[in-house]
């Protein structure tokens, strides 16, 4: 039987053995863990499972930072970057949309993240690239910005020059594409406009966007969106 003052230390070590003679669900292991990662324990030990040979150890790894609350150790949370962005360039494309979406809530901007943000709106996944959208969706204005001077290798100061920029982009450059598609959405213009006006993409991609349109309209309404020229 599991001990129920077990240390977050002990709790560890259990996974990282890899004993398939308990239940990490039934006996809460997992959750237990969390709240102490969420309450002060080092971060650290979430790189420590996923970097581990043992897929199914690696995998509660992405898990437990998929549901870290973010919120409640961003002091801390800098630690879990390169580990982040090592899934960035995993095969598993569960990893890489758990890349994406905590960037997004560890805040992460700086230009190495950005970069494989953009990589992330090709992606062959499409929930991940979609998730790539919704980053960019949600981000700063200016960190867009950014994104597009790394995009198009010069600096892009305004809206204005943005939109001047996606105009003459290639129709069948997924990226570039999948960053217009963002970049229009973000300007306020409605979902059915942007496929009228974009054409040459997955329906999938509608289909979410749509839906976000739809049924989180208070959320999608606060997002931080330019004034459409």
């Amino acid at each position: 039987m599991i001990q129920s003052d077990i240390s977050p230390e002990n709790i560890l070590a259990q996974i990282k053995a890899g004993d398939r003679t308990y239940d990490l669900v039934e006996h809460n292991l997992i959750w237990r863990l969390l709240s102490a990662l969420n309450n002060g324990f080092r971060l650290e030990a979430i790189t420590e499972l996923i970097e581990s040979p043992d897929p199914a150890v690696s995998s509660t790894g992405v898990y437990i930072l998929e549901e870290l609350s973010v919120s409640r150790v961003r002091e801390r949370v800098h630690v879990l970057r390169e580990t982040a962005l090592k899934l960035s360039r995993s095969p598993d494309g569960w990893r890489r949309k758990v890349f994406v979406e905590f960037c997004k809530n560890a805040r992460f901007d700086d230009d190495e993240v950005l970069e494989n943000i953009l990589e992330r709106l090709s992606d062959i996944d499409l929930n991940v690239r979609c998730w790539a959208m919704d980053w960019v969706l949600k981000a700063r204005n200016v960190t867009v910005l950014r994104m597009a001077s790394l995009v198009f290798g010069k600096q892009i100061a305004s809206h204005k020059d943005l939109v001047e920029q996606l105009t003459s982009i290639d129709p069948f450059d997924r990226k570039l594409r999948g960053f217009k598609i963002a970049v229009m959405t973000k300007s306020g213009i409605p979902v059915e406009e942007v496929l009228n006006r974009v054409g040459f993409e997955d329906s999938f991609t509608y289909q979410m966007l749509t839906h976000n349109e739809t049924n989180h309209s208070k959320r999608w309404q606060k997002m931080p969106r330019w004034t459409v020229s």
